[in-house]
């Protein structure tokens, strides 16, 4: 049951019947889940990835194209291959804590998308021979990072891509900025 919904960047809602064994929609995700791995492995522009949700499947969200914010909880480990790939008004990802994986071209193709929230305490090598970020978000967009991580990121392929990297005081609130990354122009508010 691979991409069974690939490009249908109009599809809005998922629902699976409750009665099915193999496969759900829980908490009334809008997403097909299965369930034996607690993969998501088809989503759609008005998906909420439940906290119980472990990995993101290979082009689960491929072509949603009115999808415009992506949340990935502390529970995934592993973003798969081309995941959100061509995701074009895709303009920001929070990344949860414990994923140590994502996949070749996960969010390759998202051309909107300018902010990006790690919670990666410890960041690994993204691949080199498909990169998953677009050389626009690299360019254009930030990466926001955890109080005292910037130098970390800035040592591992594909992180060390970004132009901007910007440190968070914490998860989700105020974000911390030296006064030399305001002085370089990086503030955005």
């Amino acid at each position: 049951m691979l991409n069974i919904f690939y490009a249908c960047s109009s599809l809005t809602s998922i629902s699976i019947d409750k009665e099915n064994n193999h496969y759900d929609s829980r908490d009334e995700c809008n997403a097909i889940i299965e369930t034996s791995t607690n993969t998501l492995i088809q989503g759609c522009n008005n998906t909420i990835i439940p906290n119980s949700v472990t990995s993101i499947g290979d082009y689960a969200f491929y072509g949603c194209s009115g999808l415009t914010s992506v949340t990935i909880p502390n529970s995934v480990t592993s973003i798969f291959g081309y995941a959100f790939e061509n995701c074009s008004s895709l303009t920001s990802v929070t990344i949860g804590n414990s994923v140590t994986r994502i996949g070749v071209g996960a969010f390759l193709g998202c051309t909107s998308l300018m902010e990006v929230k790690s919670f990666i305490e410890s960041p690994f090598n993204l691949p080199n021979n498909l990169p998953p970020f677009s050389n626009e978000t690299w360019r254009q967009g930030t990466l926001y990072v955890p109080e005292g991580t910037k130098e970390l990121y800035s040592r591992f392929d594909g992180w060390r891509n970004f132009l901007n990297i910007v440190e968070m005081a914490d998860e989700g609130s105020v974000l911390y900025l030296s006064l030399k990354d305001a002085a370089a122009g990086q503030m955005k508010l």
